[in-house]
């Protein structure tokens, strides 16, 4: 590959995403069994006025190929749907059966129903919604992590969610992020089809695991390809929130930084300690075991 210069932006994102996308292992790596994985809710969202839906429930949260959903999250998600379907067959009626109502709306009203102990916001309930969502439309409602789309955010220099925004926001400005890029494929003849397309590419280049494949890049591309995913610093155009230092809560609040991981997908408000709110995060990825700690 000759030398060439390295900067963010969608002409840099975009010649990732065309090298990955080309790879002939792509659509089956990265699409195909997304769309497998979610057929089991196809059947819950038929049998939801009428039926058993928990087991299909269990089936397209917990099957072989269900990993864009968080396995602690889902997992959280059917124990509280077990424990009280009642309350859990209305969240889904709010994702699933408003006929005219667009994604973020649908995923606020789901938001509103599920309790706020169960799983983190915006992070991880926007996974598990986006997740289910896949139901109606896994092509039109792409499901995706947030801490993976803030960083192709900063790689494409898009536009981060505003702050403190919904679930509901947050999943509608990752679909603005996929329309986008979709626009800047076409633009530089990069033949992606559809938002499902443009998550898996978004998904490759953000999620990290370049090293282990599925694509093999040659110490040249991947030199280039760490230079490009780690940004100079002067490029960064907004600062996430620092691992070190968690925000001060006055109010209960609905989300928590985890200090090691920095990740708020995983991190589950457990309950108050004190004049302090205590939280467990779950992201054994990131720290060997969970982890629990406070914010005040």
């Amino acid at each position: 590959m000759p030398d060439r210069a390295i900067k963010t932006g969608w002409d840099e994102f975009l010649f990732w995403g065309a090298r990955f996308f080309a790879d002939p292992a792509f659509e089956g790596d990265e699409r195909n069994y997304k769309l497998t994985a979610v057929k089991p809710l196809e059947d819950a969202r038929a049998r939801l006025d009428g039926g058993d839906w928990l087991e299909p429930l269990r089936l397209g949260l917990s099957n072989k190929n269900s990993n864009p959903v968080a396995w602690r999250t889902a997992d959280h998600f059917l124990k509280w749907a077990t424990a009280d379907s009642d309350a859990a067959a209305k969240a889904l009626h709010a994702l699933w059966t408003e006929e005219e109502a667009g994604g973020p709306v649908r995923v606020d009203a789901f938001d509103a129903l599920v309790p706020a102990e169960l799983t983190s916001r915006p992070g991880g309930l926007v996974n598990v919604a986006a997740y289910l969502l896949g139901a109606v439309d896994p092509i039109r409602w792409p499901t995706f992590r947030i801490t993976a789309l803030r960083r192709a955010y900063e790689l494409a220099r898009f536009p981060s969610a505003p702050p403190k925004s919904s679930p509901g926001t947050h999943f509608g400005h990752a679909l603005s992020f996929f329309d986008t890029m979709l626009e800047e494929a076409r633009a530089r003849n990069i033949p992606l089809k559809d938002r499902l397309d443009a998550q898996c590419v978004a998904w490759v280049i953000a999620g990290g695991g370049i090293e282990k494949g599925p694509y093999p890049l040659n110490s040249s591309e991947l030199a280039e390809f760490n230079t490009f995913f780690t940004i100079p610093a002067p490029l960064r155009k907004t600062a996430g929130p620092k691992a070190k230092s968690l925000p001060k809560q006055v109010k209960k609040p609905t989300r928590g930084f985890c200090p090691l991981c920095a990740s708020d997908e995983m991190v589950r408000l457990e309950g108050p300690d004190g004049n302090r709110w205590r939280f467990t995060c779950e992201n054994t990825d990131g720290h060997p075991e969970p982890l629990e700690f406070f914010a005040s």
